[in-house]
This record gives structure tokens, sequence and C-alpha cells, in this order.
């Protein structure tokens, strides 16, 4: 009786479907705070990595922003956009909530 039982349990577990997500990777920018975020915002003019010294510097932190590659599976929900009307036209990057 106890074999049977252990035999239907593993069963389940060899038969329970596994699933797949396609993720998607590359290079996203953090800050700490969100008054960094608004900052780099103001200062990129398409280069990511001046406007994230000049928020490193003002903050004296090192750390502040960077760029990390990260992998990631979509959700459902619709992102969030920061937006920034500029000379170069309009930029908008995705912001979590």
């Amino acid at each position: 009786m106890k074999a049977a039982l252990i035999l239907a349990t593993l069963s389940l577990r060899i038969f329970v479907p596994a699933y797949a997500y396609e993720t998607t990777t590359g290079a996203v920018m953090i800050c700490d705070t969100q008054k960094q975020v608004e900052r780099y915002v103001q200062l990129f003019d398409g280069d990511p990595q001046v406007a994230i010294h000049t928020v490193n510097t003002e903050e004296n932190n090192p750390n502040a922003c960077a760029l990390v590659d990260v992998s990631y599976v979509e959700g459902p929900e619709a992102p969030v956009w920061l937006l920034r009307l500029g000379r170069s036209g309009t930029t908008r990057w995705p912001v979590c909530n």
C-alpha cells in the first residue's frame, strides 16, 4: 500500500507539465532613488555613461546609478514610461512601479 502511494506521488511529478518562459535580456539603467532617475533623464542626450557618471558625481556615490545586464520575463502589465522632450526629439524610458 505504501509503495503504491509513493509510486502514485512520483508519477504525478513526472507528468506535471513544465512551463518554459521566454526571457528578455539586456542592459538597463538603475538608480537608488527616483530623484536620481529624474536627473538622469534630464542629462541624457544619447550617451548613458555620461549621464550616469554625472549623476554619480553629483551624488558623491559611484554606485548611485549604473547600467546592469538583466534577464527577465515580461508580464501582462503595461510598462510605465518616463518621457523627455528635448532637442533630439522625444525619448522614453520604461520605469518600474
